[in-house]
């Protein structure tokens, strides 16, 4: 299970909770059919998106200001594959510790470190000497990512990774 809003207030007397999520664009969780609130699924009888960062839910069983008071403060959660990703999209769990590696297969380290900019997001990597890295999580750098294998492909530019680089 994964976070993706916590809740942080009721909305009108009959139910209705107004969610912080947890994601950019949540957009994204239009057409939701159940959340996971603590430890218990509840079907989703309605939801809207309020603005850039917040929704307002409607549950099946959550009929009065009471019941979705004793809900305020608690996260809303989804199963992992559950949760609708973008392309090329990635949680921040699933990168953690994935082996570095070049075209060549040499391997160049780990990643130990996601860095949010709020721009674009940025890799630390640590190589088996104990030399850290940063690398800008882009396409023109890392080109593929495959989770199934463990690995991180990264094609720095010439003294990105140089011994001196930091």
């Amino acid at each position: 299970m994964l976070s993706i809003a916590r809740i942080t207030k009721t909305r009108g007397l009959r139910g209705e909770l107004q969610l912080f999520s947890l994601f950019n664009e949540p957009g994204r969780f239009e057409g939701l059919k159940h959340l996971h609130i603590g430890g218990v699924r509840f079907a989703v009888s309605r939801l809207r998106i309020a603005d850039s960062q917040r929704l307002v839910v409607s549950l099946k069983g959550v009929d009065t200001i009471e019941q979705a008071e004793e809900l305020v403060g608690q996260d809303a959660c989804l199963p992992v594959d559950e949760i609708p990703r973008y392309e090329d999209e990635y949680f921040d769990f699933e990168l953690q510790k994935l082996r570095v590696i070049n075209d060549d297969g040499e391997e160049l380290g780990s990643l130990t470190q996601i860095i949010h900019t709020g721009a674009k997001d940025v890799y630390e990597i640590l190589s088996p000497g104990g030399k850290r890295w940063m690398i800008p999580a882009n396409h023109e750098f890392i080109p593929e990512i495959n989770l199934e294998e463990g690995y991180m492909l990264v094609r720095p530019i010439p003294g990105m990774m140089d011994e001196d680089a930091l």
